[in-house]
């Protein structure tokens, strides 16, 4: 493989799991709405239950530290029903808004993404792609979920869980156009306000669904984890295919981290 051709499959898989990343911005089972029991039409016409599951989970984001849980990642093309593609790994989120992603299957892969700087370590080949992360943070999903979910998305449907009666699925959908997400499903355990499962999908019908298990909440973490951890001698490269040396890679590091507000929070507070 040419060394574009591996830019171009790390740029794809960075890009796949870009829909799940922005949704997880600020949040903390299989995928159909056959999983569930449909409620009467009396419950189903008062939403407001399902609006307050949904802001639980969003006070529960709000007032964490750090969280980390074991993940399975599918890709579902549409009309499907069976994954295209599977992943396994750890996630790791720490306030404001530092993610790390350990990828233990297919490959192992570690991405870690700042407010303006992000990066995936191809650990067997020996490769990091250095990636901007600017539009990510300061999409308008992102927003919405770094503020409130309900501004920005409608409730369209809930459902109790058949197999857990204190599980519930609950659809929403943007209030606006988006030209990325037509669909998002939450699956909720209700007494802890604890997500399961989140399910993304796009305009095309693609979903692209995590699900978390072993999932742990800490009051404190250490910065280490967030802190390029990588040889000296790997290959590394821009989104733009630039090369670029290890020195060269940490002085962008330590310029772009900022001082970790994310720009988004005064509105986490509010």
């Amino acid at each position: 493989m040419t060394s574009r051709e591996r830019i171009n499959l790390m740029t794809e898989q960075r890009l796949r799991f870009r829909n799940i990343f922005i949704i997880i911005l600020a949040m903390f089972g299989m995928l159909t709405i056959k999983a569930g029991t449909i409620l009467s039409a009396d419950e189903n016409a008062n939403l407001k239950e399902a609006a307050n599951l949904v802001k639980a989970v969003e006070q529960k984001y709000h007032s964490t530290v750090y969280f980390h849980t074991d993940f399975i990642q599918q890709i579902y093309p549409p009309y499907t029903t069976s994954p295209s593609a599977e992943a396994t790994g750890r996630f790791s989120f720490a306030k404001p808004c530092l993610m790390r992603w350990e990828y233990r299957s297919p490959e192992e892969q570690v991405v870690v993404t700042y407010p303006s700087i992000g990066w995936l370590y191809a650990v067997k080949d020996k490769e990091v792609q250095v990636f901007d992360t600017t539009s990510f943070y300061k999409s308008v999903v992102a927003k919405a979920f770094l503020k409130s979910i309900l501004e920005s998305f409608e409730i369209t449907e809930w459902s109790r869980s058949e197999n857990d009666p204190e599980t519930f699925i609950v659809d929403l959908k943007p209030k606006g156009d988006d030209a990325q997400i037509a669909r998002v499903e939450l699956v909720i355990h209700k007494p802890d306000a604890t997500l399961t499962r989140i399910t993304v999908e796009d305009q095309a019908g693609t979903k692209n669904v995590l699900i978390f298990t072993a999932q742990k909440w800490e009051k404190s973490f250490s910065q280490d984890e967030f802190v390029p951890s990588i040889p000296r001698d790997v290959a590394i490269s821009t989104d733009r295919g630039e090369s670029i040396s290890y020195d060269e890679f940490m002085i962008k590091f330590k310029e772009k981290k900022g001082a970790l507000d994310c720009s988004h929070e005064s509105a986490i507070k509010k």
